[in-house]
C-alpha cells in the first residue's frame, strides 16, 4: 500500500510527499487492503478490523485502528473534527500521528466505496479497470486520485483529488465540470466532516483545520449502503427564527440519530435517537432556542447511511 501511495502521489515517484503531519498514507494502504479482500456478500455496515491478528482478535476487532472499518456510525463514528481535536493528543478519542490520521481519512473512502457500491453493484474482477461496477469504480478513483492530489496533501486536498479524477474519467454530460458520482463522493467526504466549506489549514499539522459536514447544493438524498434510498429535506421555513421542520424518510426500519451540528462539527442538539420506520415521511423539528444566529448542519445518521441539510437560524 506504501509502494503505491509513495509512487503515484501527485504524480510523482518521490517519497518526501508524504512526510507532512496530515497525509493520510496509512489511510491509503488501509484501503487498499479493505479494497482487495472484499468478499461476494459483504455489506458496508459490516465490521472490518486491520491487523486484528497482531491483537488476538477475530476479523471484525478493532484490530490496530481506534474502531474497525464500518459506514455504520455505531460503529466507526470517527470524522475530521476528531483528527482536529485528537491528533497527537491523549484520551480516549485521540488519534495518533499518522496512523490514527490515516484510519479517518480512509474511512471516508470506505463510505464513498459502499456508496459506489449501492449505485453499481460489486464484481470480484478486481483487475478489470474497465469495469462499470462500484468498487472497480472506487478503485479506479483511488489510483487516478492520487495522481491528481496535491504533494504533502491534508484531507481536503486528497477529496478534491478524488473529484478531479471522477471529471477526468467519467465526466458527466449532463453537468459539465463534474464527474458522473460527484454526489457519492460528497456524501461520503461531508458524512466524515470534509464537506462543502471545510478547510486543511496547513498540511504540516492535523490540527488547525476546519470540519465541514455541509452538502453542495442538490445532494441530498442517499443511496444507502445496502442498496435503499434515505433522504432529509427542509420542510419548513429556511432561514427561521424559532424553527423549523426536516422531513426524514428510510425505505427500511433503522435506528437513526439526528443530531444539529455547527460548522466546527460539534454538536449542539440531538433531535432523534432511535428507530424509524420505512415508508412515510417523518417530521424532525429544529429549534432556534439556545442556537446563536447563524447556519448549521443538520445530519441523519443510519445503519447504513449519512445524509445531511444546511439549515441558517437568524434573529
Amino acid at each position: 500500500g506504501h509502494g503505491i501511495s509513495n509512487r503515484l502521489i501527485a504524480a510523482s515517484s518521490s517519497t518526501s510527499c508524504l512526510g507532512n503531519g496530515e497525509q493520510m498514507g496509512e489511510g491509503w494502504s488501509d484501503y487498499i487492503g479493505l479494497m482487495l479482500t472484499q468478499r461476494p456478500g459483504d455489506t458496508g455496515a459490516q465490521r472490518r478490523g486491520v491487523g486484528t491478528y497482531l491483537e488476538f482478535q477475530p476479523n471484525d476487532g478493532s484490530g490496530i485502528r481506534p474502531a474497525p472499518y464500518s459506514t455504520s456510525f455505531a460503529v466507526n463514528d470517527y470524522t475530521y473534527q476528531d483528527v482536529i481535536s485528537g491528533a497527537g493528543g491523549t484520551g480516549a478519542r485521540a488519534l495518533s500521528i499518522p496512523h490514527g490520521v490515516g484510519f479517518v481519512w480512509s474511512s471516508a473512502m470506505w463510505d464513498m466505496t459502499w456508496n459506489l457500491i449501492a449505485a453499481h453493484g460489486f464484481s470480484p474482477d478486481i483487475y478489470n479497470a474497465e469495469g462499470t461496477a462500484g468498487n472497480q469504480i472506487a478503485l479506479n478513483l483511488y489510483a487516478t486520485g492520487l495522481k491528481l492530489t496535491a504533494c504533502t496533501p491534508g484531507f481536503v486536498s486528497g477529496r478534491d483529488g478524488i473529484l478531479a479524477a471522477d471529471r477526468l474519467l467519467y465526466p458527466d454530460p449532463a453537468r459539465p465540470g463534474e464527474g458522473m458520482h460527484y454526489a457519492s463522493i460528497w456524501r461520503a467526504f461531508a458524512g466524515r466532516g470534509v464537506g462543502e466549506g471545510a478547510s486543511q489549514g496547513s498540511t504540516a499539522t492535523p490540527n488547525d483545520g476546519t470540519a465541514s459536514f455541509v452538502l453542495p447544493g442538490g445532494v441530498a438524498t442517499e443511496t444507502t449502503a445496502d442498496g435503499g434510498v434515505a433522504s432529509l429535506t427542509v420542510a419548513g421555513p429556511n432561514p427561521f427564527v424559532v424553527a423549523t421542520t426536516m422531513a426524514l424518510s428510510v425505505d427500511r426500519t433503522q435506528d437513526v440519530r439526528v443530531e444539529v451540528l455547527d460548522l466546527l462539527g460539534r454538536s449542539v442538539a440531538v433531535l432523534h435517537d432511535g428507530p424509524v420506520a420505512s415508508g412515510a415521511a417523518v417530521a424532525v423539528r429544529v429549534s432556534a432556542v439556545g442556537l446563536p444566529s447563524g447556519v448549521y448542519v443538520v445530519r441523519a445518521a443510519g445503519e447504513s447511511f449519512t445524509v445531511s441539510e444546511r439549515v441558517t437560524v437568524v434573529r
